[in-house]
């Protein structure tokens, strides 16, 4: 199993960045947000050993379910969340983000541990999509 690193620089305050992960209607538009998908169910409990999931609805695929559970919730420094796409029968993977005040906006760092290696260059990809989609969701 690897490890998959992504990173940018938002122009909003790192408690911003660190909300948006936690409301399940904005991190619907950008964490599991897709091109050609549609958002169709969300829920989040935004505490310590609290539960989310997400359905995506894909042309091509159908009802994706993307699920976790949140490990760390250090406002607004560092999140740790376990993360699973159950229909592509891929392990649980540990996503850590960390915020930090930068340039008057925010530095966010993306660790996702736990990738299969054929997954790689999907989720490196994906990664660069959810962060642009942030980019454009905070300014």
């Amino acid at each position: 199993m690897g490890e998959v690193t992504a990173a940018t620089h938002i122009a909003a305050p790192p408690a911003r960045v660190f909300d948006a992960w936690l409301d399940p209607g904005l991190a619907g538009r950008f964490f599991f947000g897709t091109q050609d998908g549609q958002i169709v169910e969300s829920a989040s409990d935004p505490v310590e050993g609290g539960r989310f999931h997400y359905v995506d609805r894909r042309p091509t695929l159908g009802d994706v379910r993307h699920e976790g559970v949140y490990e760390v919730l250090d406002r607004p420094r560092r999140l740790v969340l376990s993360f699973s796409t159950p229909q592509f029968n891929g392990p649980t993977t540990r996503v850590s983000l960390d915020f930090v005040n930068e340039y008057g906006g925010c530095h966010l760092t993306i660790r996702q541990d736990g990738v299969e290696p054929k997954w790689d260059l999907q989720t490196r990809q994906g990664w660069g999509v959810v962060l642009e989609l942030l980019r454009r969701e905070l300014g």
